[in-house]
């Protein structure tokens, strides 16, 4: 028979202890979610007497590819694609479509950066669904850029020939 039990919480994700067990000595996280916590250790003896709470901190950061450098390094390489595709386009009018689709792609990528940028500023807890309007709230403040570039997409020399 073991002796000492043990219960936790993780502080920033739950709000209850766990049930004093012999088997919460190994605290095992499957999934947590970006940002920070404290997990709570306390241990009961076979007396009954109870440890005081000891804390550790945990910061759970975001995976590089929802990193705000990440984004920005996409952004930089669709826009180089958008500006040799430009390029191409003007030469050979079949390239025109590759144009505009990696000046979509582009677009999304300054909306996912933009979001990145401000998840990073802004610590809120979200859902899917939280996360859906706040993109379509980046979305509408792009779309004036994203108009832009379609209009200079389309005035692009036409190919001579």
């Amino acid at each position: 028979m073991k002796a000492v039990e043990y219960r936790y919480n993780v502080r920033g994700l739950s709000k209850d202890w766990t049930s004093w067990a012999t088997t919460n000595n190994i605290v095992n996280f499957s999934y947590l979610p970006t940002g920070s916590y404290k997990l709570e250790i306390q241990t009961r003896d076979l007396m009954g007497k109870i440890s005081k709470v000891e804390e550790i901190a945990l910061k759970v950061e975001p995976p590089y590819w929802k990193r705000s450098w990440f984004y920005l390094i996409e952004v930089i390489f669709f826009g180089a694609m958008v500006f040799l595709s430009m390029r191409l386009s003007a030469g050979n009018n079949k390239y025109r479509i590759v144009s505009q689709l990696l000046s979509m792609l582009t677009v999304i990528m300054v909306i996912q950066l933009v979001q990145a940028a401000v998840n990073a500023q802004v610590s809120i807890k979200t859902s899917p669904v939280i996360d859906f309007f706040i993109q379509v709230a980046i979305a509408l403040l792009v779309l004036p850029f994203e108009t832009y570039l379609r209009k200079f997409m389309l005035r692009a020399p036409k190919p001579v020939g």
